[in-house]
């Protein structure tokens, strides 16, 4: 499978459209526009920077920072295209949300105003005309962060299924994250690995960490959320290798 990635600019009545039907069918790409049944075959503006002769599978749209993007899935020509090449692993991160192996991090959107908020929610009277008013300025908000968040969980989910084959992350990310992998990873072709033990050790030489030095081999300043990282595509290079060694992949 293959992935190819547009940049389109639908109009607000388009955009409705588009949260609500998610998946488009009867994709017709053209020079500068594209159309679907979704949208009655009105044309929605696109960034059409190469052309796909591949046959299409799926396609669907998403946002990410108020920039809406065409996702289109097709079968590979020959099998070297479908052979998984690269491999990432993902953890958390202390400083941002969650760090990759290749040092790329992520945060994810947070309202500052939701902290201040809750400690004036706290010193006011409960069921009184300002706690009410505050509490449904602060659900609003929370409500508006976790649209935010999801939306960066969903283009950084993209982000990996684009640029790599294989996928390794933390059990103890955000469930809501490791689902939107899941399902993209099902949907695209990729595969993810999720690994739940423990991965705390040093990257170089397996020895125990502690105050960001390796106790063994004494690299200082070691970053925690890389060296996680790290250790999650090896674990998971190893157990791709063994399932898939048998038919010559390779991965790096």
């Amino acid at each position: 499978m293959k992935t190819y990635k547009y940049k389109v600019y639908p109009t607000i009545e388009q955009i409705e459209i588009f949260s609500k039907y998610k998946e488009l069918t009867q994709l017709e790409i053209h020079s500068d526009y594209i159309t679907s049944l979704e949208t009655n075959n009105q044309r929605v503006k696109a960034t059409i920077h190469r052309t796909i002769q591949e046959t299409i599978v799926k396609c669907f749209v998403s946002c990410s920072d108020k920039e809406w993007y065409l996702y289109v899935l097709v079968e590979s020509e020959t099998l070297e295209q479908a052979v998984p090449k690269s491999i990432v692993g993902v953890a958390k991160d202390k400083t941002a949300w969650v760090i990759s192996s290749d040092k790329q991090t992520w945060t994810l959107p947070r309202i500052r105003r939701i902290r201040t908020l809750t400690k004036d929610l706290e010193r006011k009277i409960e069921d009184s005309t300002n706690y009410n008013k505050n509490k449904q300025s602060l659900d609003k908000l929370i409500k508006k962060q976790n649209i935010q968040q999801k939306q960066a969980m969903i283009a950084v989910s993209n982000d990996l299924v684009l640029r790599y084959d294989v996928i390794v992350v933390e059990s103890g990310l955000e469930k809501e994250f490791l689902d939107i992998v899941r399902y993209k990873c099902e949907w695209s072709g990729k595969n993810l690995i999720e690994v739940s033990e423990n991965v705390d050790c040093c990257s170089y030489c397996g020895g125990d960490i502690k105050d960001s030095t390796c106790t063994s081999c004494l690299v200082e300043g070691i970053n925690i959320g890389l060296n996680r990282a790290l250790n999650l595509k090896k674990l998971g290079k190893e157990e791709y290798v063994v399932i898939e060694k048998d038919r010559g992949y390779s991965v790096t």
